[in-house]
């Protein structure tokens, strides 16, 4: 399957809570490093390492968010990389706010399987449509 369709089937499963096309996607040594680069002001940041690391990673984001959209806008592929533009739209869960920000995804696939992922997000806009208490004024 080539890079794109992969990263576009993944994502569709994804926005109707399906994982299984993720794992069955990932190398199982894959390296998973988080929008957030350290754990702090977001559970589910820093890096995940192999299959059971991103299963944990999952775990962490649903505890707090429960996805509503996730709308592909572009994805590309130059050699064993493949980037994705989302649209995502999450519930925070603690406050019931909704949560709308772009998401970009930089994926590394060899023979088919993704062995490292990137994520990067808007996490201002997080914080402050989480009203979550972190920034000074929500």
């Amino acid at each position: 399957m080539a890079a794109e369709h992969l990263l576009r089937s993944v994502m569709r499963a994804v926005e109707k809570a399906n994982f299984e096309p993720l794992y069955k996607a990932m190398s199982d040594d894959v390296v998973w490093k988080s929008a957030a680069t350290l754990k702090g002001l977001f559970r589910f940041g820093g890096q995940y390492s192999g299959k059971k690391g991103v299963e944990r990673l999952i775990s962490e984001l649903e505890t707090d968010y429960t996805l509503k959209s996730l709308t592909t806008r572009e994805v590309i592929s130059k050699g064993d990389v493949t980037w994705g533009l989302f649209w995502v739209d999450l519930f925070y869960k603690p406050t019931l706010a909704q949560v709308c920000f772009d998401f970009a995804i930089r994926w590394r696939v060899q023979d088919g399987k993704v062995v490292e992922h990137q994520g990067f997000m808007d996490t201002a806009a997080m914080l402050v449509h989480e009203q979550s208490g972190l920034l000074p004024g929500t």
